[in-house]
């Protein structure tokens, strides 16, 4: 068994030697090893914020198509704190419908949307609501207490 573990050890330490003796004869320049880790560096957070970056806009990736959409809000007007009038198209349709705490409610059928109408509603894309300028709000809630 003596012999076994002598033997392994020379030939370990044969190899040893050899694998020095290469490896120093073989050694790239500190430059060209630093190059190659800055590299190696900025592809992996180029890779890293191409994944961030994706996350964040995958629904821009998405093809959609250019159909407008059926249902939209074409105007809202408050009428108090939680209490407001909504003027809602779908397709050709229009309803004003009455927003409160309590609930939805439909008020009334409006009449149909004719093609001019319907143009100018794709053109303008989603819709958003306006909010008023603070100034003309202010000067609605001051007016209202003299």
């Amino acid at each position: 068994m003596l012999l076994l573990v002598l033997t392994s050890g020379s030939a370990l330490g044969a190899d040893s030697a050899m694998v020095v003796g290469t490896a120093e004869a073989d050694l790239p320049s500190a430059g060209l090893s630093l190059l190659r880790v800055m590299g190696a560096l900025l592809f992996v957070l180029g890779l890293f914020f191409a994944g961030v970056w994706g996350v964040r806009n995958w629904r821009r990736m998405i093809p959609t198509g250019a159909a407008a959409p059926d249902l939209r809000v074409l105007e809202v007007k408050s009428l108090g704190v939680r209490q407001s009038l909504v003027v809602v198209g779908y397709r050709k349709q229009r309803m004003l419908l009455s927003a409160a705490p309590t609930g939805v409610t439909l008020l009334t059928h409006l009449p149909e949307a004719d093609e001019a109408d319907e143009a100018e509603a794709v053109a303008a894309g989603p819709s958003r609501v306006a909010r008023p300028d603070f100034m003309v709000a202010l000067r609605e809630v001051l007016g209202r207490r003299s």
